[in-house]
């Protein structure tokens, strides 16, 4: 799936304005390739503004006079940046400092599975649940998991699709060659792992606990971790059909990763040309996971006492986490006037076309 899915799909709600460069789809409005700009942000769907009227970088543009280029695809991941040499060659040579946002861990091959595309895995091992042999999505396989097999083991394998894409991104900042910072975007902040915080594992970004949190901050020069929820679950409409989202950030989350952003600009700028920050490449071995209570499990008196004085879950190293927006924010639902059928049905027509032209060109190499 690309960008041009993404505007099939929302085609009654938004016109993404997709452009083709470095044989992806971006979101427009298209730009000129030497024109000059601050940041080359690259990511996955939530850089590229699913079902908002804005991204973080339009946000950047307009409240911060901050150019930023929105390199946002379905799926992105390290990979998928590291097959397209052309990308490669134009982040690594631009005058902006690529931020790479924190795609999720949970489709990566290990000793239960294999990875097929994207989040879909095939099962290669018995005792999980589900059938050998199955494809399951890599969210419905650990929670099988995490039901038939003791909790240490599901984390080992865990562990070791962590260190698979952490590879993956030591391999693309070496390809950079240079200087480039690293974001975290969630509606969560990033938490050790154990058995009273695992169900983060099941949301974005999948799989990506504290301690690969850490290890990308060690590979990269600079991090940001943006935790925000603000406007969550919200609604978009246009005038006669309705969604309701809670996959994808809401804009208010674009604006305030724009407000991080352009608070950390100045330092971020100051490091980019400079030099790289070194990348080991040996892979970190597994570490074992210290057992702790099952989040299911009846605490005893003691342990209740002790976890209400446990420390807040960890402050957002960036900015501290907003309030929640009044329940008439949070709602966000976003009223247009209806679409005209007809320009809907072109942006369909324009994306479904633009999908058979990536299929055929990928039958084409293959």
């Amino acid at each position: 799936m690309g960008n041009e899915a993404y505007q099939e799909r929302d085609a009654a709600f938004f016109d993404y304005q997709l452009f083709d460069r470095f044989d992806f789809q971006l979101r427009g409005p298209e730009w000129p390739i030497d024109a000059p700009a601050d940041f080359n942000i690259i990511g996955s769907a939530r850089v590229f503004g699913c079902f908002v009227e804005k991204s973080m970088t339009a946000f950047l543009a307009e409240r911060h006079g901050i150019t930023a280029r929105n390199f946002g695809t379905a799926g992105g991941n390290p990979y998928m940046f590291l097959r397209r040499p052309e990308l490669l060659e134009y982040l690594s040579t631009s005058k902006a400092m690529p931020i790479i946002q924190v795609c999720g861990a949970d489709g990566h091959t290990n000793d239960w599975f294999t990875r097929i595309t994207g989040r879909t895995m095939k099962v290669k091992a018995d005792g999980l649940g589900v059938k050998v042999g199955s494809r399951v999505r890599a969210g419905m396989g650990y929670r099988t998991a995490f039901k038939e097999r003791p909790f240490e083991e599901v984390v080992e394998q865990i562990r070791k699709g962590q260190d698979f894409l952490l590879e993956d991104y030591k391999e693309l900042k070496k390809a950079l060659g240079r200087p480039a910072v690293v974001m975290y975007f969630s509606d969560r902040p990033a938490r050790p792992l154990n058995k009273r915080t695992y169900r983060d594992l099941f949301t974005f970004p999948h799989c990506v606990d504290l301690r690969m949190w850490e290890e990308l901050q060690s590979i990269f020069d600079y991090s940001l971790e943006i935790v925000s929820s603000e406007g969550m679950p919200f609604e978009v409409t246009n005038g006669t059909t309705s969604v309701r989202v809670d996959r994808y950030p809401s804009e208010s989350m674009h604006r305030y990763a724009a407000e991080v952003i352009a608070e950390h600009r100045d330092a971020m700028l100051a490091l980019a040309d400079g030099p790289a920050k070194p990348v080991k490449t040996r892979r970190r071995k597994t570490e074992a996971v210290a057992p702790a209570p099952r989040a299911d499990a009846p605490a005893s008196k003691g342990e209740a006492t002790a976890r209400k004085k446990e420390a807040p879950a960890r402050k957002s190293e960036a900015k501290p986490r907003k309030a929640e927006a009044p329940a008439r924010q949070a709602a966000g639902s976003a009223r247009k006037t209806p679409a005209d059928p007809s320009r809907v049905e072109e942006r369909r027509r324009k994306a479904a076309e633009a999908r058979r032209q990536r299929r055929e060109a990928a039958n084409r190499t293959a």
